[in-house]
């Protein structure tokens, strides 16, 4: 079923490659809700598609996993950033895909929360409890399971889906739940209702999981199209450190947020130099596919190298 949706929107996109040119517009998931896609609207606003001669003006949203895949390929111009999961399920269907960047050095500020309180303090307090985390096979259940494997508690702590990070408050203010995911920005608005049992980051420092994504076939009729938008985030990245204080006010524009609450939320990925160009980190794959393997969304053994191309990690890396 899967792979005849990807074909449905591979023929949905070639029927709008047929269409007359316009404006294009990129595939990013959780755009405008996760920190780690601030530098889209940063080229957006900035103008820097346009400085590099590409016609984006828009962002398609996705909430990730295959609707993100199916968006790229509808779209007209099949080039995404989605999760290290979604562009390996969709390889391992026969898409494809290529990743061509990894653009974030950690996983930003994920936190698991307890209620003001609670006994459950720490990590080794999960022993016994119930911890929830969004949806199956997500990167929360990924990143709570190797972090209470390496703890030596993920036989002793009992994992739930709670079905979305809002879901998964609710469950814990209802006591279904001992511990729950918060994020930014409600992490920095009301984060001060909880108690923080731990941080996503400090348990799980190598991780690579925002991809920039497309496919083979488009890259080999497009590369120095696909190199000017890879260039073009790049430059975002750049203007994000350079100008904090703009990129706060774009920030709130984005998301819709005032530019106080900006200015708080955005200081600690400043800290843990949260965005990055798009180098490749092994040591961050690695430990993505140690924890697919844990949630059984991936055999052992798989190689990511098939699915990497780093024909633009120079340009990356150029400053």
């Amino acid at each position: 079923m899967l792979r005849a949706a990807f074909c449905a929107a591979a023929l949905t996109f070639a029927a709008i490659s047929a269409s007359p040119a316009q404006a294009e517009r990129l595939t990013v998931s959780q755009y405008g809700i996760l920190v780690p896609t601030l530098p889209y609207a940063v080229a957006l606003e900035k103008g820097f598609f346009k400085e590099e001669g590409v016609a984006i003006e828009s962002i398609i949203q996705s909430h990730g996993g295959g609707t993100s895949v199916r968006n790229m390929l509808a779209s007209e111009l099949p080039v995404a950033e989605m999760a290290l999961p979604a562009a390996i399920a969709a390889f391992k269907q026969g898409i494809d895909v290529r990743i061509i960047g990894d653009n974030a050095h950690t996983i930003g500020e994920l936190v698991w929360v307890a209620k003001k309180g609670s006994p459950v303090k720490t990590v080794a307090d999960l022993k016994g409890k119930k911890a929830a985390f969004t949806s199956p096979r997500s990167v929360t259940e990924i990143i709570i399971k190797v972090t209470l494997k390496r703890r030596g508690l993920l036989e002793e702590t009992q994992t739930v889906a709670a079905g979305g990070i809002g879901a998964a408050l609710t469950a814990l203010n209802n006591g279904a739940v001992d511990a729950a995911t918060l994020v930014d920005p409600v992490l920095t608005k009301r984060g001060g209702d909880y108690q923080i049992i731990f941080h996503a980051k400090d348990e799980v420092p190598e991780f690579s999981w925002a991809m920039f994504v497309t496919t083979a076939k488009y890259m080999s009729e497009n590369e120095d199209k696909v190199r000017k938008i890879v260039r073009a985030r790049a430059k975002a990245v750049d203007f994000i450190y350079a100008n904090p204080d703009e990129t706060a006010r774009i920030y709130a524009k984005a998301w819709n947020v005032s530019e106080a609450d900006a200015k708080a939320i955005l200081p600690k990925f400043y800290a843990m130099k949260h965005w990055k160009r798009g180098e490749f980190n092994m040591k961050g794959f690695a430990t993505m596919l140690e924890g697919m393997e844990l949630v059984g969304a991936l055999e052992k053994g798989f190689d990511i190298k098939q699915v990497l191309d780093s024909r633009y990690q120079a340009l990356v890396k150029e400053k």
